[in-house]
């Protein structure tokens, strides 16, 4: 069912089955919307027999009949222009200019990342009040809704719900096919960090990344969010480059962020059995 959430983004809901333990929140790409991804997502057949989380008899299930006790939440991104579709309006997480280099122009992804980083803050602090304290929560996203999870996470906006050290529900991320925006100038941020400044790279990394998107100061500069993170990208993927996930993941790792990436010969940009049946692995593990 599609409802408008109490924050600034509608969002598109699928309920558990079961009694709800668990929720995972996942992003679409540029210029879908929440119900458009949910719906090859969500339906995709995986070729699993029974399993403990479901003791389906057949040879083919989703992750709905997998996960029966997670909540699943599509949020649709802001309407905006879009530099790289002509600069018609669509809905996208901030203002892309070209796909071959994400680089170009990424200056103008500003205010849709800091706008988006907000919205998707308050949503996520309302799951987690509906989820109560026992529950597990995961973020993640698909290409820009993958870039968009991970510069969440960068923004130490989740910390400044008080989530820190005790994670408070939020499980980990899982991005497919995406990249880091501003990797180049996030690198740089490192380079220059001395023994003087008495900064850990966590800490300078989301000092730069605040003050990108203006966003507050945080009260609490010393926690963190310390959750796994796990990438999975396609090898054959033209549009959204192996090798700008392969960066991704290497300066997250350099950040001081429990990382992992599988890789998929082949797949382009799009998801399949070998991509889907490991990201259900990784949320089996997340979600426990």
């Amino acid at each position: 069912m599609a409802v408008s959430t109490d924050v600034d983004l509608d969002a598109h809901f699928v309920e558990p089955t079961g009694t709800h333990r668990s929720t995972v929140i996942l992003l679409h790409g540029t210029s879908q919307t929440g119900p458009e991804f949910s719906q090859p997502f969500l339906n995709f057949t995986l070729p699993f027999h029974s399993t403990s989380l479901n003791p389906i008899t057949n040879t083919n299930t989703t992750l709905a009949l997998l996960f029966p006790h997670t909540r699943w939440v599509f949020p649709t991104g802001h309407r905006r222009k879009t530099t790289v579709f002509d600069g018609n309006i669509t809905n996208a997480w901030f203002d892309i200019h070209n796909f071959s280099d994400r680089t170009i122009g990424e200056c103008d992804a500003i205010p849709g990342l800091r706008r988006s980083a907000i919205s998707l803050t308050r949503l996520i602090a309302s799951e987690l009040a509906f989820l109560g304290p026992d529950g597990n929560l995961v973020i993640g996203g698909f290409s820009q809704g993958s870039a968009m999870s991970i510069f969440l996470l960068l923004s130490g906006e989740l910390e400044s719900l008080g989530i820190g050290s005790g994670n408070g529900g939020v499980a980990g991320v899982v991005k497919m096919s995406g990249w880091l925006p501003f990797r180049r100038q996030i690198g740089e941020v490192i380079d220059q960090i001395t023994p003087e400044d008495g900064l850990s790279r966590r800490k300078a990394v989301r000092r730069y990344v605040r003050n990108l998107l203006e966003l507050e100061e945080m009260e609490c500069e010393d926690e963190f969010l310390d959750v796994p993170v796990w990438l999975g990208h396609g090898e054959a993927d033209e549009k959204m480059k192996l090798h700008w996930g392969v960066e991704m993941r290497d300066m997250l790792s350099a950040i001081g962020i429990d990382v992992s990436m599988s890789t998929y010969p082949g797949l382009a940009h799009w998801w399949d059995e070998r991509e889907m049946g490991d990201l259900v692995e990784v949320l089996k593990r997340m979600l426990s």
